[in-house]
């Protein structure tokens, strides 16, 4: 029960114009604690909630999702996965979808460049 009240503490602050949430929780400590309590849906969905907007936004520029989600896989792949898998339950489908084919299209791209890599080296 006290997580869940931090957790809608920190939701509130987010709230607060000119204030954010990860002045007074920094974000390693609150992506390490999504992570731990991955098995505990009422602080993960509300974590998942909090970071939302920081990492699948609607208005935010595709290469910067992606910058964003490189980043949390990197140095907290845990924390990644469960709030990837947590929003995909509270995001809109046409959310996940374009954050989907945002993903395929890096891929595709990396793919393709690291094939032209690839042959331009011989092999």
């Amino acid at each position: 029960r006290v997580r869940v009240a931090a957790c809608d503490i920190l939701l509130k602050i987010s709230g607060i114009k000119g204030l954010a949430f990860y002045d007074v929780c920094p974000l390693g400590d609150i992506l390490l604690r999504l992570a731990a309590d991955s098995h505990r849906p009422p602080v993960a969905s509300r974590l998942t909630k909090l970071l939302m907007p920081s990492y699948l936004h609607t208005k935010m520029a595709p290469p910067e999702l992606l910058k964003r989600m490189c980043a949390m896989l990197k140095q907290h792949p845990r924390a990644a996965e469960v709030f990837y898998g947590e929003a995909s339950k509270t995001a809109s489908p046409q959310l996940v979808v374009n954050f989907l084919v945002m993903v395929y299209h890096a891929l595709s791209i990396a793919v393709q460049s690291q094939g032209s890599a690839d042959e331009a080296r011989g092999g």
